[in-house]
């Protein structure tokens, strides 16, 4: 738990930089929320990310550029990434994926103009790198008692 992800954040802020991006926290960022107990609840976690990010990215880039951002923009994004996941009938968790990359791209875009490409290729950097640790580098131990039998001292 104290190595896959520190291992993991390190390894993917330097691929997002070597990709190019320039907001390479936000793959170490995936790590860490992707990271979940088992192997396969981090890729059930990362596809859930994965789909609500590549959703509030495209919500809020087509609405940036016709709205500035106030308390009134960020509540109708939030509203509009809400109603189109219900309509989509998406998971809550991939839904509030959707209005936290919509929040985001939002804001950011407006300093950055490659904020909303970052966002999903760093996405899916962690992802990869999370989906890596997780069930190649540091896999499940298999419970020793299994392999030994069941001895009591």
């Amino acid at each position: 738990m104290i190595w896959k992800p520190s291992l993991g954040c390190a390894l993917a802020w330097a691929i997002a930089r070597w990709a190019g991006s320039n907001h390479p926290y936000l793959a170490p960022l995936t790590v860490v929320l992707c990271l979940q107990a088992t192997p396969d609840r981090s890729v059930q976690s990362s596809w859930q990310r994965m789909v609500g990010t590549v959703i509030g990215v495209a919500i809020a880039t087509v609405i940036v550029n016709w709205v500035g951002v106030s308390a009134w923009t960020v509540g109708m994004i939030v509203f509009l990434s809400i109603l189109i996941g219900k309509q989509l009938r998406l998971d809550d968790t991939i839904i509030h994926q959707v209005g936290v990359s919509a929040i985001l791209v939002l804001v950011f875009e407006n300093h950055s103009v490659s904020y909303a490409f970052d966002r999903i290729v760093d996405t899916a950097i962690g992802i990869i790198v999370a989906i890596v640790l997780d069930l190649f580098i540091f896999p499940p131990r298999k419970n020793r008692s299994s392999k030994v039998g069941h001895r009591h001292f």
